[in-house]
């Protein structure tokens, strides 16, 4: 269960409105004033060139999902009464954290407005700081959707050397007529 779903309803929603709410079991961070956020879909098409010099497509499968957000790291937020406990104090903590979080591939729930994106982790992350946003940092954050797959396990049979077994064929009928 995320952190953010112990929150009472009113200062989740209050949270959500602008803001895009980052978070492992334990940690969150708001990417303020969110600019964008798209989700994407994908096929992957495998081509193969066949003897004449032609291709065929002979396969094709649904890639993960994958979401972009684009918003700004604020300091303005730690003038909250911090309802969520954050755990940091500046934008620049607040970086720190998502690199964090890329590095040890955490697995993350991203929420905007009323979406809720479960199982995902950061794939690519950039930081801009310029004029237009002070002490704070523009953020482009790249995430795609994880599957975990489970191994289905079974006990196996060991039957170990068998024996070859011969079977007598009955003689030709014709081989004694013939000699």
């Amino acid at each position: 269960m995320a952190l953010l779903d112990k929150l009472g309803g009113g200062i989740l929603s209050r949270l959500r409105q602008r803001n895009c709410l980052i978070s492992t079991k334990d940690k969150t961070v708001i990417v303020s004033a969110t600019m964008d956020i798209t989700d994407s879909y994908s096929i992957q098409v495998s081509t193969n060139q066949i003897e004449n010099g032609s291709n065929i497509t002979d396969h094709a499968h649904m890639s993960p999902e994958s979401l972009s957000v684009n918003g700004i790291l604020s300091n303005d937020d730690f003038d909250y009464t911090n309802p969520i406990n954050l755990a940091y104090d500046t934008a620049e903590q607040a970086k720190e954290l998502l690199i964090e979080f890329a590095k040890k591939a955490e697995k993350l729930e991203v929420r905007y407005k009323d979406n809720v994106y479960t199982d995902y982790l950061i794939t690519s992350i950039s930081f801009v700081k310029s004029q237009d946003v002070g002490n704070n940092y523009n953020v482009s954050l790249t995430f795609q959707k994880i599957y975990i797959a489970t191994a289905a396990t079974g006990q196996a049979i060991q039957k170990g050397k068998q024996p070859v077994q011969v079977k007598s064929r009955p003689k030709s009928i014709l081989k004694g007529l013939f000699g």
